[in-house]
């Protein structure tokens, strides 16, 4: 069985912890320190490395990531987002995930894809230790590829229209540039070319406190994808994700 703790999941800070077979893995280094050693507790050791998507500050805090490599954990980037970060110079001791393979990284298997965002970015098909296999989404209006046999998607529903429109009414313009990120509508066509008959979980992550409204955003995915649990990723939460063919 896998567990997924959320650190933080908005633009305030992102950060997931995926814990599958005694050892555990960072997604996303966002928010700050004491959020990641408050869910993981005593068990600090059993984390094998640390996963980002991209270089702005809400998915990687340069103050985190560079505590996390004094204590030894590796911290893992695309190629592309490697290659800026290694130019910029600000964080010494990084390793690169090429896209053509997987990386393990302790247990886990790690997948990157490269996917549109207003800087380098990439998503991750992540496969457990206990062999759960999660898809991971984020800061990107869509990806082309298909993905099969998904146990879990963690995929970014940031705005939706119907809320953009009425802060448009009232003269609220959005900062957050819902133009490079995966609305409600998106998302669901999204996950529905995406899930199978292993698909237990979807997490609706990165929702703007400004442009969407969550119990809509989240009815609506379940609508679409009856047979699917569907959550919105809040700071503390916790799921369990169990590949039946295990």
């Amino acid at each position: 069985m896998t567990t997924i703790k959320i650190c933080g999941s908005s633009s305030q800070g992102n950060g997931y912890i995926i814990e599958s077979g005694g050892q555990a893995l960072i997604l996303e280094v966002g928010c700050r320190m004491m959020d990641y050693t408050w869910e993981i507790g005593d068990a600090f050791n059993t984390i094998k490395g640390c996963i980002a998507s991209h270089y702005h500050s809400d998915h990687l805090n340069k103050s985190t990531a560079k505590e996390f490599i004094r204590r030894g954990i590796p911290m893992f980037f695309g190629e592309k987002v490697y290659e800026e970060l290694l130019k910029e110079g600000s964080i010494m001791g990084i390793k690169p995930l090429p896209t053509a393979q997987k990386t393990f990284v302790g247990g886990f298997a790690v997948q990157p894809f490269e996917v549109p965002h207003n800087v380098p970015n990439y998503g991750f098909l992540i496969k457990t230790p206990t062999n759960e296999r999660i898809l991971f989404l984020t800061d990107t209006t869509g990806v082309n590829i298909r993905f099969r046999d998904i146990d879990c998607i963690m995929v970014e529903c940031n705005h939706d229209d119907d809320t953009l429109l009425d802060n448009l009414d009232h003269h609220d313009v959005s900062m957050s540039h819902p133009e490079y990120h995966m609305g409600l509508e998106d998302c669901c066509k999204f996950c529905k070319a995406n899930i199978s008959t292993s698909t237990k979980q979807i997490i609706l992550i990165h929702l703007s406190h400004q442009n969407i409204n969550e119990d809509f955003a989240r009815q609506s995915v379940q609508d679409a994808l009856p047979f699917v649990k569907v959550a919105v990723a809040h700071k503390g939460d916790v799921f369990n994700i169990k590949n039946d063919n295990f």
